[in-house]
């Protein structure tokens, strides 16, 4: 038997954006109502799930796999971002349960 977290509470919101964003990307609010990628230091908003170059629909609340960097672990962070965009222990972002930490693809499984 295995455990999954999918689908757990999930909840999206439609944002506005500048730019094509591929899907998995962790973003970060750039304006009222509009997202952009994450930078160094940025507070994740959450995760793209979809985006046609004007609209994003992010993953905001639930379960999601987000990139992330070797800083992260199992159990309860402190999440920004790094310069690459990925999750990364830091001392001002959101804290969250990182429920699961898959090195070789170089994801977390977060609770948002």
């Amino acid at each position: 038997m295995t455990v999954s977290f999918d689908g757990f509470d999930n909840k999206a919101i439609t944002f506005m954006t500048e730019e094509m964003i591929d899907p998995g990307t962790i973003v970060t609010l750039s304006d009222p109502g509009t997202v952009s990628p994450a930078g160094s230091n940025d507070i994740p908003i959450g995760v793209v799930l979809g985006c046609d170059g004007s609209y994003a629909c992010v993953g905001v609340r639930g379960v999601y796999k987000m990139p992330c960097s070797s800083s992260v672990g199992v159990g309860f962070y402190c999440l920004e971002t790094n310069s690459e965009g990925r999750l990364t222990e830091g001392t001002d972002g959101i804290y969250r349960f990182v429920l699961d930490v898959d090195e070789t693809s170089g994801t977390a499984t977060v609770l948002l």
